[in-house]
This record gives C-alpha cells, sequence and structure tokens, in this order.
C-alpha cells in the first residue's frame, strides 16, 4: 500500500497517526489533539480533521496522551560497565539522573536527547576530560523561527550571564567567554528552518542564545524568543567520541520526536 503524502492533502489526525504508527492509537492522538495539545505553525489546533500541507510546521505535544505512555520517562540508548547514554524526556531536570550514577554534562531541562552518565568517578573524570579537550562532538536538531537563507554558517560571540530571573540565569552575547557554534539547514518551510547545530563550546543556554542572538530564536523557547509551541524543539540528537576505556569510536543516535 502506497504511503500518504501531505501533498494529497490528509488531515491532521491521518498525519499524526501514520507518525506515530505502533507507539499511540487514533483514539489517544485525537484526544490529545481535542485537548490543545498539538500546534500548526505556531498556533493550538483543536480539529483533528483539519487539512494540512507540506508547508505545515507541526508540534505534538505527546504529554497530551495518557500517563500510560512513554513520554515524560528517561530512555536507555546504550549500556556497559562504564556508563549510561540516556535520552532525556523535554521537561526533565539534568540532575535527576544523577540517581543513576556520575553526571558527566547537562542539558537544559526543556532540551530533550541523548546525555551521559558514567558509572564510577574515574569513568566521569575521563569524559570531563574529553569535553574539556572538545573530543566529544554533540549534534543537536532545532526548529527555529524564520527562514534562514544561507545553508552553513557558525556563530561566534562570547556568552556571559546578563542577570538572574527567578533563580535561573538569563545569558546574553557580548560578554563573558568565548563561545562557538557551527550550524547547517536541513530543510525549509514557510516561516520556520529545521537545522543542525554543533557546539564546539559548551557554556549555559549557548545554542539558545546564538540562534536568538541572529534573529532565529529556537520555536518554544519562551526565555529567549516566544512560547509558541508546547516545548522547546531543540533536541541533543547525536554523540560521538572515543570509549573511554577501550579507545574505540562509538556513536549514539536518538531521533527527535517533533518536526
Amino acid at each position: 500500500m502506497m504511503k500518504k503524502s501531505l501533498s494529497e492533502e490528509i488531515s491532521l489526525l491521518q498525519h499524526l497517526s501514520l507518525k506515530y504508527k505502533g507507539v499511540y492509537s487514533g483514539k489517544q492522538i485525537k484526544k490529545a489533539i481535542d485537548k490543545g495539545f498539538c500546534l500548526v505553525n505556531g498556533r493550538v489546533e483543536k480539529y483533528s480533521s483539519v487539512k494540512i500541507k507540506d508547508s505545515d510546521v507541526i508540534s505534538f505535544c505527546e504529554g497530551g496522551i495518557a500517563a500510560s505512555s512513554q513520554e515524560g520517562t528517561l530512555a536507555t540508548v546504550f549500556e556497559d560497565e562504564w556508563f549510561y547514554v540516556f535520552n532525556k524526556p523535554s521537561g526533565m531536570d539534568s540532575d535527576k539522573l544523577s540517581e543513576k550514577g556520575y553526571l558527566v554534562h547537562r542539558l537544559d531541562k526543556p532540551t530533550s536527547g541523548l546525555i551521559i552518565v558514567a558509572k564510577t568517578e574515574e569513568v566521569q573524570k575521563s569524559f570531563e576530560e574529553m569535553f574539556q579537550e572538545r573530543q566529544v562532538t554533540k549534534n543537536y536538531i532545532a526548529m527555529v523561527n524564520g527562514v534562514v537563507l544561507e545553508s552553513t554558517g557558525q556563530i561566534d560571540a562570547k556568552i556571559g550571564i546578563a542577570h538572574q530571573k527567578e533563580g535561573q540565569k538569563v545569558m546574553k552575547t557580548g560578554i563573558g567567554k568565548e563561545a562557538l557554534t557551527r550550524w547547517k539547514v536541513l530543510k525549509r518551510y514557510q516561516r520556520n528552518t529545521l537545522i543542525m547545530l554543533t557546539p564546539i563550546t559548551g557554556r549555559t543556554h549557548q545554542l539558545r542564545v546564538h540562534m536568538s542572538s541572529i534573529g532565529h530564536p529556537i520555536i518554544g523557547d519562551n526565555q529567549y524568543g516566544r512560547r509558541e509551541a508546547c516545548r522547546l524543539m531543540l533536541h541533543a540528537e547525536k554523540l560521538m567520541f572515543s570509549h573511554p576505556k577501550t579507545g574505540k569510536k562509538v556513536s549514539f543516535e536518538a531521533k527527535r520526536t517533533f518536526a
């Protein structure tokens, strides 16, 4: 049977049912849409029968599915005797993973994706040295506001603390420490762009601040942009590094759930 194309103007429910086939039932998805857990082009869409086009940007908040679903839970991508690689859901604090072992690095609470937890202090130290020496490659996927015209580029702008807001650091460019982010356009939509981000340095909120500084804030970022989506559309999709014990090159990937 031929797979349906958005060019056939299928309904929002049909599109999401195909995307999450085998994960959620059509009934679960429709209920989530009815309750306002789906956005089309940054606006809540409660009509599951609405027709959608290939150019539409669809954000489905899986948190709208019944609590029996896997949304909000930590998924183990890899485990051996030395470390874990988890897929952290959006909304989970990275510090919660310290219950599993020794936290190697952090993701912002609204960011989803891959995160490493060491099983021993020795392995934690090895990873910290790799991060400091920039021997860990991290690729993030983000949906940003506006159409990015260039295909590739980089943002070389210092990042420092602007002020504190409700106990949280708010960062800005032009002050503080050196920060470098490389980016590559993956797909352009009518009003947004899907982009791959590779941070070379690891400053607080670096990707969010850098994208906002060039006029393309990440969708769903209520701190450095506008909250027009039900989650921050930023996902740590890929990690590449040398195994801290064997020295073998390893790579891990966890696909995003948006766009």
